[in-house]
């Protein structure tokens, strides 16, 4: 698949060419490496059309007052992103919305196939009452929410094993535990178990760098929420108006919409941000 990809392509904006695309091959790595001549303080992502479909493979960094691309994916990645060839490359804002082609690993939708029919059950009527023993497998579909199941009559005893008795004596009689009256005062509330994001109003005081603290002060509605491996996100808006005040660490940011509105977001562990 990475030798379709292999080669250069121009990348259009606004109806013209302002810039080229290179895709070569960098070890089990497919490298792409773009250069555009273009000057802008809007947030630019590069796409590749691939058919009727643009695929984003992320956003292009200024630099010297050009804008620069550089990234790596594997095969696995590009296979999941749709892009298995590159009909043309183009900038697109970073708030417009885009999405892989809807059959990843093929040219061309599949033809859509029948649910194979659940092979009926024997009737436990038919087997002992003791004798039965119940085994499962996978559908095979990964959205399945269902096994199937499988029930088999018991192998029959080999050599001196006897069965074992028709009549099993009855268990003893359960003694009931003492009555103990629920607290219903001091009954904690069940645990949350996902982050959730919250607006925070100094995140200067998140990192040990100054400059990057002093450019805190440059913006607001920043948003954060603790996660489990001991980390924070931060997540910045982002105005298309506006330049964006931490561009040194542009690069590690993730683009993500939170409430309909678009946010760069950055992991931040012992007061540096990290990938």
């Amino acid at each position: 698949m990475q030798d379709n990809l292999l080669g250069e392509y121009a990348v259009e904006y606004a109806g013209n060419t302002v810039g080229s695309l290179s895709v070569s091959q960098q070890g089990l790595m497919t490298r792409f490496t773009g250069l555009c001549e273009l000057s802008t303080s809007e947030i630019l992502r590069l796409g590749v059309r691939v058919g009727e479909h643009v695929v984003s493979l992320g956003v292009l960094l200024p630099e010297g007052g050009k804008l620069h691309f550089e990234k790596r994916f594997s095969k696995h990645d590009l296979r999941q992103r749709g892009v298995l060839r590159i009909d043309g490359c183009s900038l697109i804002s970073a708030n417009h919305v885009v999405a892989p082609p809807a059959s990843v690993g093929a040219d061309s939708n599949p033809p859509a196939t029948a649910e194979p029919e659940r092979p009926p059950l024997p009737d436990l009527a038919d087997l002992p009452e003791w004798e039965f023993i119940e085994t499962w497998t996978p559908t095979g579909d990964p959205e399945a929410t269902e096994e199937v199941i499988h029930v088999f009559p018991a192998p029959e005893p080999v050599g001196d094993i006897a069965p074992p008795p028709a009549e099993e004596p009855p268990p003893p009689p359960e003694i009931p535990a003492p009555f103990v009256e629920a607290d219903l005062d001091n009954v904690q509330p069940f645990p949350q178990t996902l982050p959730v994001w919250t607006p925070h109003p100094d995140p200067s005081v998140l990192f040990l760098d100054d400059a990057l603290a002093s450019k805190c002060s440059e913006f607001q509605g920043a948003l954060t929420r603790a996660c489990e491996d001991a980390c924070i996100e931060l997540a910045v808006p982002l105005e298309e108006s506006e330049p964006f005040p931490l561009m040194s660490i542009f690069h590690l940011g993730k683009a993500l919409e939170i409430d309909g509105k678009l946010y760069l977001v950055f992991r931040i562990i012992d007061g540096n941000a990290v990938e």
